[in-house]
């Protein structure tokens, strides 16, 4: 029987809180749109050398799947592995996202295509010619209906010889996207600082501003907080007020469909233009965590008509 694990769980009962009516319930004997599949970077494995599997979702035009921080519909792709003695896997690499919009409610994920990532770790000892990897994945595509998929996947990948060493080759057909995967990474910068300046029961006021503010540089416009943990309501606007010394608040409406008790904010900041100098003039998304406050009121997210 396969296993899901419970963030599975939650994500589903949060995607059950919203009408059906707003979203369109898919049939149930209904094909699952987007496809998805298992596949390598590299053509063989090489024990003890770390590698890169992938999970590789195609959506059909006007479709989308989800972010790991998807918002307050959807469900964030996962694998749930079944791996053999000795292979470890790292958390999905999570290229940047996008806003999607399901049915006039915003959310965060990827639209066409999208590979997601992870790396893999075998034992320093191999026996046998072949290892194979599999994993229970689980995800979310959504248009005017949502529909969840469920499938078994796994491939399987020869070992190299004692005499092989070195890197593994590369497979010719997938590593030029886990390239392009890996040029849509987020980024720090230490030209930026993020500070929460204050939480409520139903906000969080974050500041933007340069490291230097002696540097004369303003904030980017059209400036949009991706929350990875759910924290921030995604269908609710962001208020943006620029301050007079270059600095910008965001005023973020707090979610009640977060896990946890955070300590921190984390997310991406996202402009229309780019965070970076001459240097690095398309980037766009920058990875923040700046701290909450001790105490933090627990979240009632506001009413559109309050907001």
């Amino acid at each position: 029987m396969a296993r899901f694990p419970a963030s599975f769980v939650v994500s589903l009962l949060l995607l059950l809180t919203v009408p059906r009516s707003a979203i369109g319930q898919a049939e149930e004997d209904e094909p699952n749109p987007a496809t998805i599949a298992l596949v390598a970077e590299v053509t063989h494995v090489i024990p003890g050398t770390p590698f890169y599997v992938g999970l590789h979702l195609q959506m059909p035009e006007g479709y989308h799947t989800y972010w790991k921080g998807n918002g307050i519909v959807g469900v964030a792709t996962q694998i749930d592995w079944s791996l053999p003695e000795g292979f470890t896997a790292a958390p999905i690499e999570w290229p940047v996202p996008m806003r999607v919009d399901m049915i006039s409610i915003s959310a965060h994920g990827y639209h066409d295509e999208v590979l997601l990532p992870i790396r893999i770790t075998p034992p320093k000892e191999l026996t046998g010619d072949t290892v194979v990897l599999k994993g229970n994945a689980i995800w979310m595509c959504c248009a005017k209906s949502c529909h969840p998929g469920f499938q078994p996947l796994e491939i399987t990948l020869p070992v190299a010889r004692n005499t092989e060493t070195g890197s593994p080759q590369k497979n010719a057909d997938w590593a030029p996207k886990f390239d392009a995967s890996r040029s849509r990474q987020p980024q720090t910068s230490e030209d930026w600082e993020t500070q929460v300046l204050q939480v409520t029961a139903s906000h969080i006021d974050l500041a933007i501003r340069p490291t230097c503010m002696e540097s004369g540089r303003s904030v980017p416009p059209n400036v949009y907080f991706f929350s990875e943990d759910n924290h921030i309501y995604s269908d609710l606007p962001q208020i943006a007020q620029k301050q007079d010394d270059g600095s910008l608040v965001l005023r973020l409406a707090r979610s009640e469909y977060g896990a946890g008790d955070p300590t921190t904010l984390p997310g991406l900041l996202y402009c229309d233009t780019s965070w970076g100098d001459a240097d690095a003039p398309r980037l766009q998304h920058i990875r923040v965590d700046p701290r909450l406050p001790e105490d933090v009121p627990e979240a009632v997210t506001p009413k559109e008509a309050e907001w």
